[in-house]
């Protein structure tokens, strides 16, 4: 793929000794700032965390609701954010949609963990990531997707798992890459849009801003 405008990710692997732009976070999630290490990016800061109202609106899509929060925190960490020295600031959103597409937030109680879990049990959602990258020229959001296949959850299974407290700080109930991959089927789709950021789309995003991995450093 080639995200417009951009570099693609066969386009990455031939740049000799690229100098990156220092990349700072307007996001608390630890998911995606391992998934950022992960593909190798430094990251030089973290931003003020943006006050950000997400809750969902009735009228919303979940694909709607995930680049509005995404553009939303962006632009309130970027009132006050210093964009000197070339800084590159990232934010992010996750939502899960039911399997008829109306968007699931973070449940705050234990009956609003089970409605969720219930409604996603032996069915096929979609997860979206919308992430907003900008300097101090401009900014661009992307939407990635996945799609994710549940097994049947009994009830013994459900109770079992909101007893965890993992479903708690979850967008649609459950953390893939904790005791919530168990529930899991299938993936179609980057699993990193699942957890918090899509590494290949966001790695071409990225180089459009000038950020590189650190191993593109070793490339001759």
């Amino acid at each position: 793929f080639i995200v417009p405008g951009h570099y693609s990710i066969t386009t990455l692997i031939i740049v000799n000794n690229p100098s990156s732009c220092p990349l700072w976070l307007a996001t608390s999630s630890p998911r995606r700032y391992e998934l950022l290490q992960q593909a190798g990016f430094a990251i030089a800061g973290q931003a003020t965390k943006p006050e950000v109202d997400e809750r969902l609106r009735p009228e919303e899509s979940a694909r709607q609701a995930c680049l509005r929060l995404a553009k939303a925190k962006y632009r309130a960490a970027a009132r006050i954010f210093d964009f000197a020295d070339n800084r590159v600031l990232l934010a992010a959103d996750t939502l899960v949609a039911d399997p008829d597409g109306q968007p699931l937030g973070k449940p705050k109680t234990h009956d609003e963990a089970r409605s969720m879990l219930k409604r996603l049990s032996g069915q096929v959602h979609a997860v979206y990531t919308a992430v907003t990258l900008g300097n101090r020229q401009l900014s661009e959001t992307i939407l990635a997707s996945a799609w994710v296949e549940f097994i049947q959850l009994d009830e013994h299974i459900i109770e079992s798992y909101i007893a965890t407290g993992e479903p708690f700080d979850k967008a649609g109930g459950y953390g893939l890459q904790g005791f919530g991959g168990v529930l899991v089927r299938e993936i179609r789709g980057e699993t990193g849009t699942v957890v918090g950021w899509p590494l290949c789309q966001g790695t071409a995003q990225l180089a459009g801003f000038g950020v590189y991995p650190n191993w593109l450093a070793a490339v001759n």
